[in-house]
């Protein structure tokens, strides 16, 4: 990812129902209206959420708040939350924040 291009995280609405969300670029305070703004394509009648991380090379606990604010959102419409991509500073950043990943019977998360 070239390091002066915007943060993005376009969004796509699968065949299945499920809506992808795909973060581009380091997650960091000047990607949070970019993230909220994604997360608004969330809505009743969608069969899940899959939010992947392949392109986020770096996150900060801007992404800590993204994750909590994306799993309300996803429990709030009874939505399955799938997480994939994450990295090994990711993971870390998860660990070091003893930030434990969304999971509940509504909202199953995987991060294969």
């Amino acid at each position: 990812m070239d390091a002066t291009a915007p943060f993005t995280c376009p969004t796509a609405l699968g065949d299945d129902g499920t809506l992808t969300l795909r973060p581009c670029g380091d997650i960091d305070l000047e990607a949070h209206a970019a993230l909220t703004r994604a997360q608004l394509a969330l809505r009743p009648g969608l069969r899940g959420v899959h939010l992947d991380f392949d392109a986020v090379p770096f996150m900060d606990t801007t992404a800590l708040r993204f994750l909590s604010s994306l799993h309300a959102r996803c429990t709030a419409f009874a939505l399955p939350l799938h997480i994939t991509g994450l990295r090994p500073q990711h993971r870390r950043m998860l660990s070091l924040s003893d930030y434990r990943l969304p999971t509940s019977p509504t909202s199953p998360t995987t991060t294969a």
